[in-house]
């Protein structure tokens, strides 16, 4: 009796083993691929710099309703929306106010965690060389990719 009771606790311990191996590699599998960061290419960081450049273009000729309406924003549940009238006339408003001479893009970054960004400099007066008064501004840009694998660009929360 002590032997069966030996070889019965030894399939069981055995049976056990086999069910948490076969758990922990479907979970290990499963937390792969839901996981996958995304892979970016030399496409996307040429397809982001020319609707960067098509944006800073768009301000640069003072078509600033153009420029605000190429842009979206994110919402509370990470969804994509097209800006509000009022949010196209406030940044008509502000590209009035800085208006673009020249830009520069300074710094684009892709990141997997979809923190990429986009970052511009606006030269909006001309100055003398000796004038201290700064005459550029810089603003950020935040490139995601749609449901349809097009760039867009978003609206940073500060610009």
């Amino acid at each position: 009796m002590n032997r069966r009771f030996r070889s019965g606790v030894f399939a069981g311990c055995a049976a056990v083993m086999v069910c948490l191996v076969m758990l922990s590699v479907y979970s290990c599998h499963s937390n792969t691929s839901s996981q996958e960061e995304p892979e970016f290419t030399q496409q996307d960081t040429t397809d982001i710099r020319n609707i960067a450049v098509v944006y800073m273009d768009l301000l640069k000729s003072g078509d600033y309703e153009s420029a605000a309406r190429m842009l979206l924003k994110e919402q509370e549940d990470s969804s994509l929306s097209v800006l509000t009238e009022e949010e196209i006339r406030s940044e008509v408003a502000r590209s009035e106010m800085f208006p673009c001479l020249n830009y520069t893009i300074d710094t684009l970054m892709l990141n997997a965690d979809g923190g990429s960004v986009v970052k511009c400099i606006v030269e909006f007066f001309e100055k003398d060389p000796n004038d201290p008064r700064p005459n550029t501004i810089g603003f950020t840009l935040c490139p995601v990719k749609d449901e349809n694998g097009e760039w867009k660009l978003v609206k940073a929360d500060k610009i």
